[in-house]
């Protein structure tokens, strides 16, 4: 099973306090920009097939574009997992099978079968223009701090971590 994480590394200017500012932010920018059926800067996300468009789970459902939205379960489980000075990750319960499976055929564009970057749907990426944009957003810092610290972000300087972690059921 898939652990999906995001892990983004920010600056020592960052307290537990303002880690967990930003993280609630951040969480609330990538669900908000999904809904919209978008991914990073932007990107809108590719259509569904033609097969579940015919099927009964999308006629239930009645949606038109992609956002996805269809239960509403997934981006609703998305949460802040750690919050703290130097990091912080965003992600699923380790747990929660099911919304990490679903999360990785969206990510991936599996859908259960092989990965494939025209279906992919990767509503966890993140970029350093979004990150600079959400940091410039926040009044924790002094703005000149605030402002280094989201050219940084723009720049690529701020680490931002994709992490699918796959582990082992070795338990019978």
């Amino acid at each position: 099973m898939a652990w999906i994480k995001k892990e983004i590394l920010l600056p020592k200017d960052y307290d537990d306090d303002d880690a967990q500012t930003v993280a609630e932010e951040l969480l609330s920018f990538i669900v908000d920009r999904s809904k919209k059926g978008q991914g990073s800067d932007g990107e809108v996300f590719p259509d569904y097939s033609a097969s579940y468009r015919a099927s009964n789970a999308f006629k239930i459902a009645r949606k038109g574009k992609v956002n996805l939205t269809l239960s509403g379960e997934m981006l609703d489980s998305l949460q802040i997992l750690s919050a703290k000075k130097g990091k912080i990750v965003i992600g699923f319960e380790k747990g929660d099978e099911r919304n990490n499976a679903v999360a990785e055929g969206n990510i991936l564009g599996s859908y259960g079968g092989e990965a494939n970057k025209a279906k992919a749907r990767n509503f966890m990426e993140l970029s350093g223009n979004e990150l600079s944009k959400v940091i410039r957003s926040l009044d924790i810092l002094p703005r000149d701090v605030q402002n280094e610290i989201a050219r940084q972000a723009k720049a690529g300087a701020i680490e931002i971590v994709d992490k699918f972690v796959f582990d082992l059921d070795t338990e019978d």
